[in-house]
């Protein structure tokens, strides 16, 4: 059997390039997840999470 038939190892590396690549993609969903966790938990730290999310980004 060829390539395609072998299973795909999850590549961390190939992952926090496109997280590296798409900030505003990512910090987007950040917002909308911490939104909903916060309407549910209003003790949530949120901008604490999304304040995190920009400085590791560098947005």
């Amino acid at each position: 059997m060829g390539d395609h038939s072998k299973p795909r190892r999850f590549e961390l590396s190939a992952a926090l390039r496109w997280v590296k690549a798409h900030p505003k993609v990512v910090t987007s969903a950040v917002v909308g997840i911490v939104g909903v966790i916060t309407a549910f938990n209003p003790e949530f730290p949120a901008a604490a999470v999304v304040s995190a999310v920009h400085a590791i980004l560098g947005v």
